[in-house]
């Protein structure tokens, strides 16, 4: 898109080649999710693949429509005190996401995945149980890479395949969750790719989820669902 915008207050977005901008008070996510909703809906009768990179929690820190106090024009300046609500809108929007699945009955015939590509922000400092933690994004410690990646799909996996694994082992662990699955969809050349390192995966499982750091893969009933619809 050659003219640039917000992405969240009075947004500029690209909806099908077309370049709209919103009014000032319209927040851009409700947008995103309204769109993903749709999308669902329009094809929930045939096997679809959506791709949703959020916008959330990206900077600028900017206040979202639940944030307390915030008014023009402070909602639009950036500031990491809305980090927290940034946080609890995104887990907001995937929340309607999985409601949209289950509204239409495909609750079980559907993969969600939900992963992060890296770390916090270095101007995000989180406090832990363990004592502040400062955002490490760009850089290669763990503040930097330890990210989430949680697997979605009711029913279809046992208690006993939920591991621990690193985002770069993802096609392998799922070529063997899903072997039929992936052998119907994946081209030959992935196949004999994702054959190749599963069977590495296999061999070296215990060793990577000793040293492993980065995700843990969760599947099965509604306890791991998003908690902030």
């Amino acid at each position: 898109m050659k003219q640039g915008g917000s992405r969240y207050w009075k947004p500029t977005l690209q909806k099908n080649r077309v370049v709209e901008t919103s009014p000032a008070d319209e927040y851009g996510l409700e947008h995103f999710a309204a769109f993903a909703e749709d999308f669902i809906s329009r094809h929930r009768e045939r096997p679809f693949l959506f791709y949703y990179p959020m916008a959330l929690t990206h900077d600028p820190f900017v206040a979202t429509p639940d944030s307390q106090d915030a008014l023009e024009p402070d909602r639009n300046r950036n500031n990491p005190r809305w980090f927290a609500d940034m946080v609890g809108y995104m887990d907001r929007i995937v929340g309607r996401i999985v409601d949209a699945v289950d509204s239409h009955g495909q609750t079980d015939n559907t993969l969600i995945l939900f992963m992060g590509d890296n770390g916090t922000g270095t101007s995000i400092t989180t406090q832990t149980k363990n004592g502040p933690v400062r955002g490490g994004k760009g850089g290669t410690t763990i503040r930097g890479t330890h990210v989430p990646h949680h697997c979605l799909r009711d029913g279809s996996l046992s208690p006993s395949a939920i591991e621990s694994a690193r985002i770069s082992s993802t096609l392998p662990t799922y070529f063997r969750l899903w072997p039929k699955r992936a052998e119907r969809s994946l081209p030959p050349s992935r196949r004999a790719m994702a054959e190749v390192f599963s069977a590495r995966f296999r061999e070296n499982a215990a060793a990577r989820a000793k040293r492993s750091s980065v995700t843990t893969i969760r599947a099965g009933g509604n306890s791991n669902r998003p908690a902030g619809r």
